[in-house]
């Protein structure tokens, strides 16, 4: 959202730069994020993966335009399925018009959230947009605001990273930011803005017709001098160049003195490699005053009997706080059913699928892929928990207002109390299983089954991660090899040390 300054002001205090005119030209070879950190001077329109810029107009969807404008320049950045610059366009429309008017998600666990006004004039922020890609309500291409997002996807979500503001440090602030730009391509920011285009934004900016404007980092400048920043008070030299959501000023410079907010930064699989959502946080509002760090949210597979398939637990979506916090995921499957309001719903005569832990420097909301993906049966109930963790004690799961069932759980061990009014951030991506052609198999290491023995054939057997198929083979005993049990035994044993079967 912005409000404009009176052409008096503009013209007294500030000078503007011309917009940097860009050129969508073949990508080129993107130099590794170490080797990017190191520069003094990076653009990434240098490396082709920066899309045009999309005007706003009237609207106040800065916040979705900046958003969609980092996203695009994440899945170059990945260089996911082979797209480019000049072709990529995602819609920010339609995800500002998505933070206004959702239906119920497609497993019907949560139900539609509508309200009314005019959605072009709201106002919003990048993290609106994480938590609605997380849901994935986005990002879809084309320019229609009513797209149906679960028919027409063109990515799948899985990250969203907050790079908080270092007020105490602000050099580490900065190589943050620059760590993010060079890992994912851009960030999203805010700051406040009274100007379209201009040098530099005082801090704060505090007066009146200031309000936040929310654009998108692709590079900086360590060597602008700190005077060039008008109206001055730049202590340092330096700036960020910045894509911005109007046509009349394209590109800008703001210097490192600046004071930002809301930074995020996205990433983004292939369409395909999930098909389901399974999640009870309709709602953006959160409840800022709990914190959890144990949370279990409840779920029946409901997707896989429709075609006679079970279905894959791949991945588990977080929004969590804190920063270097470890994501630790439980799968429970088989949970006895029906619930009849006993203390250990999450875990009530289930078996644990094993764990998966990964540590994440930054918060948001991120994706934690399982080790071995987890077999589902139709309308098998399963359990999702979630434990988070860090140095500094303040690592938290994010709650909601609760959109849709109630079956989100906190707790540990036999003991769950339900979240109430509330609903953990947690979503469980799933997969049908299924492999069409015997490559699409991914075996894990063969397990014993069976020992051999003097005189007898043993057996080992392997399970194909995706799709739950398990084919056993035989091993053949080593009489003929060995001359006395007690060198067979050996033998045998140095087998099972030495190789995998």
């Amino acid at each position: 959202m912005i409000k404009k300054a009176s052409a008096l002001l503009l013209a007294v205090l500030f000078i503007y730069l011309p917009a940097v005119p860009i050129t969508v030209s073949a990508k080129t070879a993107v130099p590794s994020a170490e080797e990017i950190v190191k520069m003094s001077k990076y653009d990434g329109r240098d490396y082709g993966i920066i899309t045009p810029v999309k005007d706003q107009g009237e609207s106040n969807l800065c916040w979705a335009y900046s958003s969609i404008a980092a996203s695009e320049t994440s899945i170059l950045r990945q260089n996911i399925g082979g797209a480019d610059a000049g072709s990529l366009s995602l819609n920010p429309v339609a995800a500002a018009y998505r933070s206004f008017r959702r239906e119920s998600d497609p497993l019907s666990n949560t139900d539609g959230d509508w309200k009314s006004g005019d959605y072009t004039k709201a106002t919003g922020n990048p993290l609106n947009v994480a938590k609605l890609f997380s849901m994935w309500w986005g990002p879809v291409a084309g320019n229609q605001a009513n797209i149906d997002p679960f028919a027409n996807p063109s990515y799948r979500f899985e990250n969203a990273f907050y790079i908080p503001e270092n007020k105490s440090n602000p050099d580490e602030g900065i190589k943050a930011i620059k760590k993010a730009i060079a890992e994912y391509g851009a960030v999203t920011f805010q700051y406040n803005n009274l100007r379209e285009c201009t040098y530099y934004n005082p801090k704060s900016e505090p007066g009146s017709g200031s309000s936040p404007h929310a654009c998108t980092i692709i590079g900086w400048d360590d060597n602008i001098p700190a005077s060039k920043f008008i109206p001055g008070a730049a202590e340092r030299d330096g700036g960020w160049l910045v894509k911005n959501s109007y046509k009349s000023c394209e590109y800008f410079w703001l210097s490192y003195d600046n004071t930002s907010s809301s930074m995020y930064a996205f990433t983004y699989a292939e369409k395909d490699k999930y098909d389901y959502n399974y999640f009870y946080d309709g709602s953006l509002d959160d409840f800022s005053l709990r914190n959890d760090k144990v949370i279990a949210n409840v779920f029946q597979a409901q997707k896989g009997g429709t075609n006679g398939k079970s279905e894959l637990i791949k991945a588990v979506n977080v929004g969590v706080q804190g920063e270097n916090v470890t994501v630790e995921v439980e799968i429970m499957k088989n949970l006895d059913y029906p619930f009849n309001g006993q203390s250990n719903v999450p875990v009530s005569g289930g078996q644990s699928a094993g764990t998966t832990a990964k540590t994440f420097e930054h918060g948001g909301y991120v994706t934690v892929e399982l080790k071995d993906p987890v077999k589902v049966d139709p309308n098998e109930w399963f359990s999702v928990i979630v434990r988070v963790s860090n140095s500094a004690g303040n690592a938290k799961i994010v709650t909601a207002y609760r959109a849709g069932k109630d079956l989100s759980y906190v707790g540990s061990g036999e003991n769950w109390n339900k979240l109430g009014n509330f609903v953990g951030r947690i979503k469980a991506y799933t997969s049908l299983a299924g492999c069409e052609n015997p490559s699409d198999h991914k075996w894990r290491d063969w397990a014993l089954t069976e020992k051999p023995t003097a005189s007898s054939d043993g057996k080992k057997a392997r399970t194909c991660s995706l799709c739950g198929q398990t084919e056993t083979a035989v091993i053949e005993h080593f009489a003929k090899n060995c001359i006395a049990d007690g060198q067979l035994v050996y033998g045998f044993e140095q087998k099972l040390t030495s190789e995998k079967f």
